[in-house]
């Protein structure tokens, strides 16, 4: 029987080609040490079928910039990450990775309770009503950090926005300060 595993190899000036393989429990518990130790320039986040005989074989590979690489140290949840991600292909792991990644603001309104609210999440989705638990569409959302492809180099994947720039899909953008910035929380 195969096993799956997610490979994450890194590239840096000073350091070389790096590569953390995360497929155990002990893996999980060394991984986000593992990680940050890991360079700060691109990454190559694999799902890897790995047959009884030891040979492998990649069914989906994804390319980070420097940008989303650090984002991705910075605040993925690698055991979410990996539950979400091995024996993903590409659209697997590449939405597996968004939902570390990506971070907006989404603006809910309910009529009926005549309550607003903002919430981060990772993607636009329903919340919940803080007064009576209706699921609630957003209303409007502000794009903050977006996984999307690079059209210098297709298959590299980078960070549209940032603190400098915001998309917001209905109503005014407003900048938070840095430190308010919350982590995202990924969809359920």
């Amino acid at each position: 029987m195969a096993t799956h595993e997610i490979r994450i190899s890194t590239w840096g000036p000073n350091k070389g080609t790096q590569e953390i393989t995360l497929s155990t429990s002990a893996a999980l518990r060394a991984a986000d040490p593992a990680l940050q130790a890991q360079s700060e320039y691109e990454a190559t986040i694999s799902s890897v079928k790995v047959y009884p005989d030891g040979s492998p074989e990649t069914i989906g590979e994804i390319k980070l910039d420097r940008q989303a690489w650090a984002r991705f140290r910075a605040e993925a949840d690698v055991r979410e990450f990996l539950n979400d991600a091995r024996g993903a292909g590409f659209s697997g792991l590449k939405s597996a990775v968004e939902a570390q990644v990506n971070w907006m603001t989404n603006h809910y309104s309910h009529d009926a309770c005549e309550t607003e609210w903002d919430d981060p999440h990772s993607c636009a989705c329903d919340d919940e009503c803080p007064e009576c638990g209706t699921a609630i569409s957003p209303d409007s959302s502000t794009e903050h950090f977006m996984l999307t492809e690079s059209d210098e180099h297709p298959g590299l994947y980078g960070l549209a926005g940032g603190r400098a720039a915001e998309k917001t899909h209905a109503g005014p953008a407003t900048q938070p300060a840095a430190s308010t910035l919350p982590s995202p929380r990924p969809h359920p």
